[in-house]
């Protein structure tokens, strides 16, 4: 708003027009005043006792401006119209032009008498300024005189024209800055277009081309759209006669969809690639003709040869893991082997040997001494915990080799057996267990029989001066259910919370706490077969917490 003027929103010449008709209609003279710098317009009828007279002299135009002041002065304090009388004696009388909440210009009428004046005033002034008496007089002579009745009527059509006239200088502002508005659109949008680094083109149904932004004008530098050459000869060669077959415009056109292609073109450095997606321009709405098609031109070429290394690369991934499953299956194969022999060929001698050792001790008793038989008890002892370290072995092998396919289970029913299992350590030790409600889920039950037992027996057996107080505990967690298996006994330091669950890692001696250094290791495999993680968190003296995690859907 601030940008536009009075002259910005209405026709100055044929406002002129409209006035010289009033003047001529009515004998009253009027004029349109810039309010900024009291620039007059257009004006009709100013009467010459006011031109050659009193707007000429020093004096009497002091008078006049002073008349000027006092009317803008009244406008802008909000008055509807502003009647003075001048030093001069005139009469003169404006109505503000207010758009938009700013007063732009002044309807200006006046240079009149509301009752005859006095000639002897006149011929005073006339002295006093030294006009020439005779020719001041013969202008005031043609000074309109009009009464209040009558002035009340031209008061009321120069409002209503004051109001027309500013509701049209609205609504000219209104399409101005609607103008201004699109203008600055475009321009953003042609700077958006010319700038995205991709190429536009808009193409007739004729296969002309209308135009084209920056970039497609870089790339195709010749194209002169002023004569809408045909794009497959501006973008492919010359000579060529049809269009492309491959064409994503020309299909656009035919019907109405969007489609897309990628284009390869030889050049100096080597093949180029683009992807070319033409969209329907209709003339008015989705359901109109296709008037045009709007094709957008990207260089893929970098993209193209990063996604050919891409699969070069892949295809070698895949070559190195197809290599890796075949070593993989190969150790799992003599992983099996292994599990065969330590079950059959390894645990049977070790049988025999403490059968054998244990027939010895009996049958001669009363012939060895006292160190003979601690002899024997320390072999028969060797060779059981190496039977439970076999065993150990086979179980953790057995993980992943020798599951059972996942199906539902009631870990309700999982957790039951697992006390079961260990009713003995229970009630020899004065263990009290408790637990959440479990869930059902789909796993290995025999597996998760394993491992909770495992973690309660583990709980269990490291112990404090206390009896265990063990509880289990189950939160859901978005896609997975966490497992807490709390206990009051000896705790760790948190250093060795990653330590404990490798295979054979012991923080303790078997004199202390026996066992094979298996169990926390078992419970991390399984856990991992179920695609879940477990960690541990303590503190010495003061208990642990086991936690696991298994999804939800298995």
């Amino acid at each position: 708003m601030d940008s536009y003027r009075l002259s910005d929103l209405i026709d100055i010449p044929k406002l002129q027009a409209t006035l010289d008709s009033l003047y001529e209609a009515t004998g009253i003279p009027s004029a349109i005043i810039d309010a900024e710098d009291v620039s007059v317009q257009t004006s009709s009828g100013w009467q010459d006792i006011c031109v050659r007279f009193h707007r000429v002299h020093p004096e009497t135009e002091a008078r006049c401006r002073k008349s000027d002041t006092f009317i803008a002065e009244k406008i802008q304090e909000g008055e509807k119209y502003v009647l003075y009388r001048c030093a001069n004696g005139l009469i003169d009388i404006a109505i503000p032009l207010v758009v938009a909440g700013k007063h732009l210009g002044t309807v200006f009428t006046g240079q009149m008498f509301l009752e005859p004046p006095d000639p002897e005033f006149f011929r005073a002034q006339a002295r006093q300024f030294g006009f020439d008496e005779q020719e001041y007089m013969e202008a005031l002579r043609k000074v309109p005189v009009i009464g209040e009745a009558r002035l009340k009527k031209i008061m009321s059509f120069l409002s209503l024209f004051a109001e027309m006239l500013a509701d049209l200088s609205a609504k000219h502002l209104d399409r101005l800055q609607a103008e201004r508005t699109l203008r600055e659109s475009e321009q953003k949008y042609r700077s958006v277009v010319d700038n995205i680094g991709i190429g536009i083109a808009l193409i007739s149904p004729q296969m002309e081309i209308i135009s084209m932004n920056k970039q497609m004008k870089i790339w195709y530098p010749a194209v002169d759209t002023d004569r809408r050459p045909l794009c497959y000869k501006s973008f492919n060669h010359p000579e060529q006669e049809e269009v492309c077959s491959y064409c994503p415009t020309a299909k656009t056109l035919k019907d109405g969809f969007i489609h897309e292609a990628i284009t390869e073109t030889p050049t100096a450095g080597g093949m180029r690639y683009y992807r070319v997606v033409a969209s329907p321009l209709r003339e008015y709405d989705a359901e109109s003709k296709v008037s045009a098609a709007i094709e957008m031109v990207e260089d893929i070429t970098d993209s193209r040869q990063v996604e050919e290394e891409l699969r070069k690369h892949r295809e070698h991934l895949e070559k190195l893991v197809a290599e890796r499953t075949v070593e993989v299956m190969r150790s799992n194969a003599e992983l099996q082997q292994f599990a065969y022999v330590a079950s059959h060929d390894l645990q049977e001698p070790l049988r025999m040997v403490t059968s054998y050792l244990q027939l010895l001790e009996r049958r001669y008793r009363d012939r060895l001494d006292e160190d003979a038989r601690d002899f024997i008890a320390f072999a028969v002892d060797g060779a059981a915990r190496m039977q439970g370290l076999i065993e150990g072995l086979l179980s953790y092998s057995r993980i992943g080799t020798r599951g059972k396919e996942f199906a539902p289970t009631d870990l309700e029913r999982v957790f039951v057996g697992a006390i079961r299992n260990l009713e003995a350590a229970i009630a020899e030790n004065g263990a009290v267990i408790t637990h959440d409600p479990l869930p059902a889920l789909m796993a290995d039950e025999q597996q998760l029989l394993q491992l909770f037992q495992n973690l309660l027996a583990n709980a269990i057996k490291f112990r404090g001066d206390k009896p265990p107080q063990i509880h289990v505990g189950v939160k859901n967690e978005g896609e997975k259910w966490i497992f807490s298996v709390a206990d009051n006994g000896i705790g760790f330091a948190m250093k060795d919370a990653e330590r404990i669950f490798q295979i054979f890692q012991r923080l303790h001696t078997r004199q202390e706490y026996p066992g094979t250094g298996i169990g926390l290791s078992l419970a991390k495999k399984i856990v991992a077969r179920h695609g879940g993680r477990i960690w541990a968190e303590a503190e010495p003296g003061q208990g642990a917490i086991f936690f696991f995690t298994l999804p939800i859907k298995g």
